[in-house]
């Protein structure tokens, strides 16, 4: 009787969004194959775009500000000094087995992110809750030391090392986002497979066929499901901009993700086009290493030797934001640090400085990035920056996105071209992954000195004393170089002009539970039906 009745639930949820919303499937270019769909594990925005709809936090995203609203969490507490939060659960929260989601669901996922044994990068996070730091680096091994408990079932008490301002901005992320225990430990690396994940959000994984798509469903456990109001979402795989344009004019897909940047001009006056300040940076990681980059003036002579206006101007059509600071613009409240001016003729004085007067005993090195048009135009003009203005041999090579990643984690590169999505609208989102002991940080540079600056920062309740510190360690991080912010990000999609709720906004999350077509407008792509995804072969 319980398996016919969710099968009734399942019939009448998507029979109720044919009703509301004609059944249909919003079609998204995703641009890259991703690599995990484990919130413990994923670091990057084709990820988060597909978790952060099957799996839930305490939080969750107001779609217009992304301001932190009730979601597993109807509500909370935070005690007078700012180190203890006590979160109620929803009583209606379920696993999309109908399990209901407990307390203990978020303390064993907040224990599996920051164990060492996970290997989880984007532990960092959670840092913030007391002896995180210590337990992720093996200095303390019993997890019961953390700063998690479960008070009961419906009752989850977090206590922090020190106040944190945006602390429920990150339990709206996907990092902090409840798994299920028992599904991770029956089915180790394959739990999210689609025969075997168990989800919590408004949608659940139907089917996967790598490089062609991933389809959700609406999940009729979720508890707000009576508001959700499409049938599902389908992901297009594809690292080729030209492709995704082609099939969102040709209406397979409803948005566009990421576009083609010399076709900017000439898409930029389309009644579909959009674009919005976003809360991220372009740069390049510098493998610290390398004997030949160990010198930060060698390093701050290839920043010098960018010139930032001409690559976005002419190159990049305009589409972007020069910029060689640390923090973009957009930080309430903060100024940023100003960065490298172009100056080659101080980066060849630094250079000599640094023993390479003669500029031919440099040795070749490579450009390092993920395939893609843009970085690989990037790319392109920044070599000949280089061999122009400093007379270096510079190579390039690409790799697709899980290689890629590997290769930076690994520090097998020389330059590797990066990218960072602000989590939350503070600056330390931008400086925090550069600690010594960040799984993010990729470019094996360690400074006690900046590390302190930021400890002194997250224990500083006074906030203008607080932003000093910060940009005392932002114009550290700047005269060090290990990484070389080249452009902050101005986001450009195309979107189909019947669906609503996709607002744009500074960190481009999108939580589709709020998105929906207007059944007024028949523009857009129809897509399959959801009873031909449900069947989607999964191998």
């Amino acid at each position: 009787m319980k398996r016919l009745a969710l099968i009734v639930a399942v019939i009448s949820s998507l029979c109720g969004s044919l009703y509301a919303d004609s059944g249909r499937i919003l079609n998204f270019g995703n641009l890259n194959e991703p690599e995990y769909i484990d919130p413990g594990l994923i670091t990057g925005n084709v990820e988060s775009n597909i978790v952060r709809n099957i799996f839930m936090g305490l939080t969750g995203y107001e779609p217009k500000t992304l301001e932190p609203l009730p979601e597993l969490a109807e509500g909370w507490t935070i005690s007078d000094d700012g180190l203890v939060y006590t979160f109620a659960i929803r009583k209606d929260a379920k696993w999309s087995n109908g399990t209901p989601v407990t307390a203990g669901d978020f303390v064993y996922s907040w224990e599996r992110v920051l164990n060492p044994k996970t290997g989880a990068l984007y532990a960092v996070m959670l840092f913030d809750v007391k002896n995180a730091p210590e337990y992720n680096s093996g200095k303390i091994t019993d997890p019961n030391k953390l700063g998690l408990k479960a008070i009961d079932d419906k009752t989850f008490e977090v206590t922090l090392s020190q106040p944190v301002p945006y602390f429920l901005y990150i339990t709206s992320h996907e990092t902090s986002h409840a798994v299920p225990k028992w599904v991770v430990e029956k089915f180790g690396e394959k739990w999210t497979m689609p025969e075997n994940i168990v989800t919590n959000g408004p949608f659940t994984l139907k089917s996967w066929v790598p490089q062609k798509e991933i389809v959700v469903m609406k999940s009729p456990t979720y508890w707000d499901a009576n508001n959700v109001k499409l049938a599902g979402v389908r992901f297009f795989p594809t690292d080729d901009r030209k492709t995704v344009l082609k099939k969102y004019d040709s209406g397979e897909i409803d948005i566009a993700w990421e576009l083609p940047p010399v076709q900017i001009p000439s898409l930029k006056n389309r009644s579909d086009f959009s674009k919005s300040p976003y809360l991220a940076s372009y740069y390049y990681r510098v493998n610290t290493t390398r004997p030949f980059f160990k010198d930060p003036r060698v390093r701050q002579a290839l920043s010098l030797a960018i010139n930032r206006d001409v690559l976005v101007n002419q190159f990049l059509h305009e589409t972007q934001f020069p910029w060689s600071s640390i923090v973009p613009d957009g930080m309430p409240g903060y100024t940023s640090s100003p960065g490298a001016e172009f100056n080659p003729e101080k980066a060849k004085k630094l250079l000599a400085e640094a023993g390479y007067s003669d500029i031919s005993k440099f040795p070749k090195f490579d450009i390092h990035y993920n395939s893609d048009e843009k970085h690989k135009l990037v790319a392109q003009v920044i070599q000949q920056m280089w061999k122009q203005y400093l007379g270096l041999e510079v190579g390039m090579i690409n790799e697709e996105w899980k290689s890629y990643l590997k290769t930076q984690s690994s520090l097998q590169y020389d330059v590797s071209r990066a990218g960072w999505v602000g989590d939350y609208p503070d600056p330390v989102t931008f400086l925090d992954m550069y600690r010594s002991n960040s799984a993010m940080n990729k470019t094996g540079w360690k400074n006690k000195q900046y590390d302190s600056l930021l400890d002194q920062a997250a224990k500083e309740s006074n906030q203008e004393k607080r932003f000093e510190l910060l940009r005392e360690a932002e114009e550290l991080i700047l005269e060090e170089s290990p990484i070389i912010n080249i452009f902050y990000e101005a986001k450009m999609q195309l979107i189909k002009p019947d669906i609503k709720g996709y607002y744009p906004n500074i960190q481009d999350v999108h939580p589709y539970k709020y998105v929906h077509f207007d059944s007024g407008n028949a523009t857009a792509s129809t897509g399959p039906s959801p009873w031909s995804i449900v069947r989607t072969k999964t191998n």
